[in-house]
């Protein structure tokens, strides 16, 4: 299945784990970008493709980005956690990730 995209519906919802889920291959949804009010996004071997998106500095009080294990590839935007002054954990091992953490 895939991530189900009423989950972006849900603007007050401060954590969020969908680790070790049997999604099917996809890159990380854009409705992601409207939970604003997360404090903890894990997504830890959900089959996440791709690179990871720029929207993510939009979601500014995160303290826990946890997307390891997928198949995330290239490297980190620049502008990734440019607003993220709350963010201290982040998990990406087991991608194929490039470069460093911008930000951080």
């Amino acid at each position: 299945g895939s991530l189900p995209a009423s989950v972006g519906n849900m603007d007050l919802l401060a954590h969020l784990s969908l680790s070790k889920n049997a999604f099917a291959p996809a890159p990380l949804p854009a409705f992601l970008q409207s939970l604003t009010a997360l404090r903890e996004l894990s997504l830890r071997d959900t089959g996440r493709t791709g690179t990871p998106p720029s929207w993510l500095d939009g979601l500014p009080g995160l303290v826990l980005l946890d997307l390891g294990d997928n198949a995330l590839t290239g490297p980190v935007p620049g502008d990734a956690f440019a607003a993220m002054e709350n963010l201290t954990v982040v998990r990406s091992a087991g991608n194929a990730l490039g470069g460093a953490l911008p930000g951080i």
